[in-house]
C-alpha cells in the first residue's frame, strides 16, 4: 500500500513541490520528510540555524558535466532546444534538522518552447540511517507532461544524476502544446 501510495503523489510532488526548488535551489522537504524552507540564501544562515552551503565555481563545473554526459539526460533532451538557464545551478543541501550538509546541485534547464515529454522520470526518495545521516533511494514514475523546464539534481559525492523533473507553466497546461 505504501508504494501504491507513493506512486501516486509523485505526479504531485514533482510538478507542485519542485516548483518551490527553482526559486530557492532546496529540494523541498516534503520530498525528503519535513517542511519546505523559505527564504534561503546561500551562504547566510536560515532562521538562526545553521549557515546554507554554497557551491564553489568548481563544482558547479563539475554538476554540468555530470548532468550533461547523463544518459537519461541526453534522451531526454534529444530533438529539443534548451539552454541552462543563466541563474540554473545552485546547492542541493539536506533540511536544517540535518546540519545542511551539502548533497550537491540542481540544474535547470529551460526549454525554447514546451515540448510533450513522456518518459520514466528519475526522482529520489529519502532515507535517514541509524546515524542520522541522509541518503535515498532512487526510484522512478512514467508520465507524460507538456515541458518547458527540467530540474536536474546531480549528487556530487556519487557523481549521479538522481532526479530529471519536469515543470511547466499554468498557460502551457491551459493551451497546449503549438
Amino acid at each position: 500500500m505504501k508504494k501504491k501510495c507513493i506512486v501516486a503523489g509523485v505526479s504531485l510532488i514533482m510538478v507542485g513541490v519542485l516548483a518551490v526548488t527553482m526559486v530557492t535551489f532546496h529540494i523541498p522537504q516534503r520530498v525528503f520528510g519535513g517542511q519546505p524552507q523559505t527564504n534561503v540564501v546561500p551562504g547566510q544562515p536560515v532562521s538562526g540555524g545553521p549557515v546554507i552551503p554554497q557551491l564553489t565555481e568548481d563544482e558547479k563545473a563539475k554538476a554540468k558535466e555530470i548532468a550533461l554526459a547523463d544518459p537519461r539526460l541526453q534522451e531526454v533532451l534529444q530533438g529539443t532546444v534548451w539552454t541552462i538557464a543563466p541563474d540554473g545551478i545552485g546547492v542541493w543541501h539536506t533540511s536544517a534538522d540535518m546540519g545542511m550538509q551539502k548533497i550537491g546541485a540542481v540544474l535547470k534547464i529551460d526549454f525554447a518552447q514546451p515540448y510533450q515529454i513522456s518518459y520514466n522520470w528519475p526522482f529520489p526518495t529519502d532515507s535517514e540511517d541509524s546515524s542520522g545521516c541522509f541518503s535515498y533511494n532512487e526510484t522512478t514514475i512514467y508520465e507524460s507532461f507538456p515541458v518547458k523546464i527540467l530540474t536536474i539534481l546531480v549528487d556530487l559525492r556519487t557523481e549521479k544524476v538522481v532526479m530529471i523533473a519536469p515543470m511547466t507553466d499554468r498557460s502551457v497546461l491551459s493551451s497546449g502544446l503549438s
